[in-house]
């Protein structure tokens, strides 16, 4: 009868039990020729797996990385307009500028992208965290299909011997071996059916990762360029905004006459200071008809999709 502790008693017994079989065959198969139990296509498609999870891991970097990078470009984009606007402490006609910047870009990067970024981590993060943990799962079974394997072949190599035993004892140890050989069939069968139904399952689930790796990943593509597009596209539409105040012709006038005013008063110093340009030359058009010939190399310039389009005057 099982007392308290007799499970936990017969586990152990169990463990050690298959531990010393599989290490008895282990050593067996390095001094003797052993039939072993091989299959091509579950060679075939574990490669598979492991590029496939090899894979997955840079996947889960990059999107880390991707997401700390995120974060990173809208601190260092807040903490820049802040000192920006430390310098325009008096009014000035790019004072406004100044300080818009700096409430967007502050914005920004304490509201916008915070709450982004637990999308991101819901929507895309968690899905190559998923990836893993199915993959995980995946080696646990492969380690546990290695096991099974080497006991099936263990008792198939078991039933070998006893067959060439009983035909050199010529019968005078016919009942004893008998005894054995039922022992060993019944064990190779359980061993043969947890094999199979275990070599089965598992082919069939590295089956799925081999057909089917980039449905895994569908979701988290279009979630990434979904956030990307909003975080872009917010902080694009406050950066637009300040871009348009910088082009307002009383702002342009007032950066001359500032200009100005400073090449006065360097003059009066008696010293040739570096002179300070009173308008800068670049501006959203100028930068986009710089762009203009790269988007043109990908069909989207002059007829012919070959080359760049016409490169700025």
């Amino acid at each position: 009868p099982d007392t308290p502790g007799s499970g936990k008693k017969k586990d152990l017994f169990y463990k050690l039990s298959a531990f010393q079989r599989r290490t008895m065959h282990k050593v067996l198969k390095s001094v003797v020729t052993i039939d072993e139990t091989r299959d091509e296509e579950y060679g075939f498609l574990f490669k598979r797996f492991v590029a496939v999870e090899e894979r997955t891991a840079k996947l889960t970097a990059s999107f880390q990385r991707c997401a700390a990078s995120h974060a990173e470009l809208f601190r260092a984009q807040s903490d820049l307009s802040s000192t920006v606007a430390d310098f325009y402490e008096d009014p000035t006609a790019l004072q406004p500028v100044a300080l818009l910047h700096k409430e967007s870009s502050t914005y920004l990067a304490t509201q916008v992208q915070p709450l982004l970024h637990e999308q991101w981590r819901e929507h895309v993060e968690s899905v190559s965290e998923k990836l893993k943990l199915r993959f995980g799962a995946i080696r646990a079974d492969d380690a546990r299909r290695t096991r099974y394997v080497a006991d099936y072949d263990y008792y198939r190599h078991k039933r070998k011997q006893l067959d060439d035993d009983s035909k050199k004892d010529g019968g005078t140890h016919a009942s004893k071996l008998a005894d054995k050989i039922k022992d060993c069939d019944n064990k190779l069968r359980q061993a043969s059916e947890k094999y199979h139904t275990m070599n089965e399952r598992l082919t069939q689930r590295l089956r799925i990762v081999h057909e089917h790796q980039s449905t895994f990943i569908n979701s988290a593509l279009v979630a990434s360029l979904a956030i990307q597009n909003e975080l872009f596209s917010q902080g694009g539409a406050e950066v637009i905004k300040a871009n348009q105040m910088c082009q307002m012709e009383g702002v342009i006038k007032a950066m001359r006459e500032q200009s100005n005013d400073l090449a006065e008063w360097d003059a009066a110093s008696g010293r040739i200071m570096p002179s300070v340009p009173s308008v800068t030359s670049l501006s959203s058009v100028a930068l986009s008809n710089m762009l203009s010939p790269r988007s043109g190399a990908h069909g989207n310039g002059a007829p012919g999709g070959g080359g760049g389009g016409t490169p700025p005057p």
